[in-house]
This record gives C-alpha cells, sequence and structure tokens, in this order.
C-alpha cells in the first residue's frame, strides 16, 4: 500500500485495525445485538466483528477530529492507474451525507448504475448512481462525508450488520446518498483474507488451512481459479438510461 500511494503522490496514514481474535465474549456481548445477528449468521465471526469495529473506529476520527470526508482504503487492494487524478476530481463532488465506493461487488445479483444524473470524472471514470443500493458492497475503498460518519456511528452499535451493508445503510438513513465510482479505482489483489468466513475448527475449515498452508498442487491452483472466477463475476456491472431510485430522492 505505501508504495502505490506513494508512486501516485497520495498522501496517508496506516489505522490501526481491530483484531477480532483479541475480543471476549465478555465484550462482544456487551456490544452485539446477537439476535439480530443470527439472521445474518455469515458475519457471526470474531473476524468480523472486528472488521466493522475497525472501521467504526475510523469513523469516530473522523467526526472527532471534524475532517470534511475521508478516504478509507483496506490494505490487500491493488490502486488504478489515475487514482490521484480521479480522487482530485472528487473532491468538489462529494455531497454532505454521502459515501462513495471505489469498488464494489455482488455475489447474488447483477449491478446496475443509472446514466442519468452521472458526472464525468478524470480518465473516463463515471461517478453515478445504484439501481438498487442492496446491489453495492465491499468496503474495499471508498469516501464517506463527515455527516454519514456520524450517521453511521449512531447506526453500527449495538453490532447487528455487516461492514459493507450499503443498503441498510442508506435505506435506515444512516447515510443520506450513495454512489459509486466506474471503471473501479480500486480491485482486491487476491490474498487470502484474515478475516475468519470459514470457521477453523471444522474439517472444511481445517482442510483449506492445511492446503494453503503447504500449496498442495492441484487443490491450491484450484482455489486460486475458483477465487479469481468468483471475483470476476461478482464485479461486473452495467448501465440503464432509467433513473436510480437514489438519485430522484437527492433531487427532490
Amino acid at each position: 500500500m505505501q508504495q502505490q500511494l506513494d508512486a501516485q503522490g497520495i498522501d496517508f496514514e496506516f489505522i490501526k485495525a481491530v483484531d477480532g481474535a483479541t475480543l471476549s465474549d465478555e465484550y462482544l456481548a456487551q456490544i452485539c445485538d446477537f439476535e439480530e445477528l443470527e439472521k445474518r449468521p455469515h458475519i457471526m465471526r470474531k473476524g468480523m466483528y472486528g472488521c466493522i469495529l475497525s472501521h467504526y473506529g475510523i469513523y469516530q476520527r473522523i467526526v472527532a477530529e471534524n475532517f470534511p470526508y475521508a478516504l478509507i482504503l483496506e490494505d490487500d487492494i491493488v490502486v488504478q492507474p489515475g487514482f490521484k487524478a480521479v480522487l482530485d476530481d472528487l473532491e468538489s463532488r462529494i455531497q454532505p451525507n454521502e459515501a462513495v465506493l471505489l469498488f464494489s461487488q455482488n455475489n447474488f445479483m447483477p449491478t446496475v448504475f443509472s446514466k442519468q444524473h452521472a458526472e464525468n470524472l478524470a480518465n473516463n471514470h463515471l461517478l453515478a448512481y445504484p439501481m438498487e443500493p442492496w446491489a453495492l458492497g465491499s468496503t474495499a475503498g471508498y469516501i464517506i462525508s463527515k455527516a454519514a460518519a456520524q450517521g453511521m456511528l449512531a447506526y453500527m452499535l449495538p453490532l447487528h450488520i455487516g461492514p459493507d451493508a450499503w443498503i441498510a445503510f442508506y435505506r435506515d438513513k444512516a447515510i443520506g446518498s450513495l454512489r459509486c465510482v466506474t471503471p473501479f479505482l480500486v480491485k482486491p489483489a487476491g490474498f487470502t483474507s484474515d478475516i475468519d468466513y470459514v470457521i477453523s475448527d471444522n474439517l472444511l475449515g481445517k482442510t483449506l488451512a492445511l492446503i494453503k498452508k503447504y500449496r498442495i498442487f492441484p487443490f491450491k491452483q484450484l482455489l486460486d481459479y475458483r477465487r479469481k472466477r468468483a471475483l470476476d463475476k461478482s464485479i461486473q456491472f452495467s448501465f440503464t438510461s432509467e433513473a436510480s431510485p437514489v438519485a430522484l430522492a437527492q433531487k427532490a
């Protein structure tokens, strides 16, 4: 990350994340709404709780230090060429209560953006509204305004939802607007995540851990191929000439 951002002349600061493995059950009992979390068992992992709290801590700092907005990047991404020029364009376009995603993926439905109300950015990028906010997912890279950060602080505790549930954040008015930059400005680097998406102490988790640790051929190669194929499918998007409901709500 340091090499990539230095190469594009972007000032940055590393923020210490929350290691979910260090979170005690007693602490989690105080900050989690387990009744709600049980509706989303895929996020009932200490690693996921750590991820949520890491972003929450950044929102706290945005508000405490009165930043008008902040760029948040996770540490396992590839920054695309021309990143800085697009960021400079975005500075004057961020709305007072908004999150702007620089990457998005969805394994369950197509991602469609509206050509209406889209804004041209440097290097042939577009700042566009989604047709369906539910289609947007990922916290790999995004910009969030101070007002949106305040809304997220009020919304996220007790922990009850994932860090990238943008449809819920928008629907429940934690944030007032949601847009995305296309083509995406960042992409996953392809590293294995430290978040415990797969339970490590069952047979599947133990098997996957052995394959990754010892790079067992051909299973490691097959896992890498499946991961890349799934990612390629999940980041596809298209455009429509119809107006986005999100845009219409902003213009009303």
